[in-house]
């Protein structure tokens, strides 16, 4: 006979839904009811003449320019073109970057002659660096690619450093005392520790890479890349096809953060902040 204990608190309830149940069912269905009432306000907007359709298209009108540029030949060379800066960038930032930010935590003196220098342009925007850069380079993807570079590498650089400072001396002195060589300390004890801070930098850059590699093509023009595109529209003034640009890349966005996310718990699921997040 079934015992008053072994039912569920859910069954009790009557509702077939756990407590953690209704929360993750909440937080799947309000994201998508608040995006759907938003784009259903701002149709009404339009097909009430509160918002002129000329500048603002109709909802149908902008998701068939944006199925004509998926299905169609002429965006994916722009694509293209926007990682490709946007890799090349990040991967010379990250080349430099994190083996001198190890090198830097490692060593006190190096760490305090560049600590102010480094903290003093880290704030500095990259695109106030375009004027001179188009000087120097003109604006070609030379010039796009150095941006991206410049953007990336102080972030890449302080927290491979703070990174290589955040590990415990102790384990350095054991590993010391087993007769642990400094390369095979740097390998075994120092980086692991370290890999997370340099993961969670390469996480926000690789998406800042986009951005910057986006924003720098609007500023440099030439005749690739995302931000020419959207230039392109702007000009023509071509609003349905700005607004699609626009909501594609934002979908480009979201999906390159996802898989930088499900890439960062791959290699970091050793760590112990990745299972307390599964389990929280």
């Amino acid at each position: 006979m079934t015992s008053r204990d072994d039912i569920a608190p859910a069954a009790r309830r009557g509702t077939g839904l756990t407590r953690q149940q209704r929360q993750d069912l909440l937080e799947r269905v309000l994201p998508v009811a608040t995006f759907a009432a938003l784009v259903l306000g701002y149709d009404t907007l339009v097909a009430t003449g509160v918002m002129n359709e000329r500048y603002f298209p109709r909802v149908l009108t902008i998701l068939g320019t944006l199925w004509g540029l998926v299905t169609g030949p002429y965006i994916w060379p722009h694509v293209w073109a926007t990682f490709r800066v946007a890799a090349i960038g990040l991967v010379i930032a990250s080349v430099i970057a994190i083996p001198a930010g190890l090198i830097a935590g490692r060593s006190a003196v190096i760490y305090r002659l560049v600590r102010v220098p480094f903290e003093f342009l880290r704030p500095v925007p990259s695109i106030s660096f375009t004027p001179l850069v188009v000087l120097m380079l003109g604006p070609t993807d030379a010039s796009k690619i150095f941006v991206v570079a410049f953007a990336c590498f102080f972030p890449l650089f302080l927290q491979s450093l703070y990174g290589v400072q955040d590990v415990d001396p102790n384990a350095i002195d054991t590993g010391r005392m087993f007769g642990l060589s400094r390369r095979q300390r740097m390998v075994r004890i120092i980086l692991p520790s370290a890999f997370p801070y340099i993961a969670t930098a390469m996480r926000i850059q690789i998406l800042l890479a986009f951005l910057i590699a986006l924003v720098s093509e609007v500023l440099l023009g030439g005749n690739t890349g995302l931000g020419n595109a959207l230039f392109q529209f702007g000009q023509a003034l071509d609003f349905a096809g700005t607004y699609s640009v626009i909501i594609f890349v934002g979908l480009l966005g979201m999906a390159l953060a996802r898989l930088v996310e499900m890439a960062e718990k791959r290699l970091l699921r050793w760590h112990p902040s990745q299972r307390t997040r599964e389990h929280g």
